[in-house]
């Protein structure tokens, strides 16, 4: 999958080889141990083989920058992220692993954390922000010429939604 140059295509880097493939998956195993742990990932598999991958980067937030709410005081923000094989497009294989594991990451953050979710997206990824908001999410902001990949410059579309004690 990572060195795909369709899967690749809206990635902020281009197609990887095996050995660099290899040496993400041994950097994930090696970050499960983190305290606190700021990286989760995890592969996607049906009928036994390995169809994408979905994962988060998370970090604390203050409450003020919630609400004045003492009860926001365990607010965590995280990045959201998935790919999966061109194969598998289509049949709902991303919707349901991006749902379960939020539950998931939900459920391991403690649940009655806030959550603030966040899905940044290249606008002309279709398929990406419109997971996004059969999800929930909502348009939080667009950034026009946000940064530059691949020798161009790319807009930044952000989808948020926020899930836990609210």
């Amino acid at each position: 999958m990572e060195s795909s140059e369709a899967n690749a295509r809206y990635q902020s880097w281009p197609p990887r080889t095996h050995e660099q493939a290899r040496q993400c998956v041994l950097d994930n195993i090696r970050n499960r141990n983190d305290v606190p742990r700021t990286l989760y990932e995890l592969a996607v598999e049906h009928d036994g083989r390995f169809i994408g991958r979905v994962g988060a980067r998370t970090s604390p937030i203050q409450s003020d920058r919630l609400s004045s709410d003492p009860k926001l005081h365990r607010a965590v923000h995280a990045d959201l992220w998935f790919s999966f094989l061109p194969a598998v497009h289509g049949r709902g294989f991303a919707t349901e692993a991006v749902s379960a594991f939020i539950d998931a990451l939900r459920e391991r953050l403690q649940p009655e954390a806030t959550l603030q979710l966040e899905i940044e997206c290249d606008p002309r990824n279709e398929a990406s922000w419109k997971l996004a908001a059969r999800l929930g999410f909502a348009r939080h902001r667009l950034t026009k010429e946000a940064f530059a990949c691949k020798g161009v410059w790319v807009d930044s579309l952000v989808y948020r939604k926020m899930v836990g004690a609210l």
